[in-house]
């Protein structure tokens, strides 16, 4: 009878230890996923603010040629 009882124990800290696993599987998978969203987003962002500083530039200095002809 004793020796079931550490064989069931054993039992469910086997069981328990795998649905922890899952759960940090599952955690991981999602953290890398968050973190190539982040990147991806900063990578947009810094894109996006370079086209606009691109075109800004180009507007003012289309505005000084046309308005200040030197």
């Amino acid at each position: 009878m004793h020796k079931m009882d550490h064989e069931e124990l054993a039992k469910r800290l086997e069981q328990r230890l795998d649905k922890i696993e899952d759960k940090l599987d599952k955690h991981l998978e999602q953290v890398t996923t968050n973190t190539a969203d982040i990147k991806w987003v900063q990578g947009y962002i810094r894109l996006s603010l370079t086209a606009l500083i691109a075109l800004g530039t180009g507007v003012v200095t289309t505005i000084f040629k046309v308005f200040f002809r030197t």
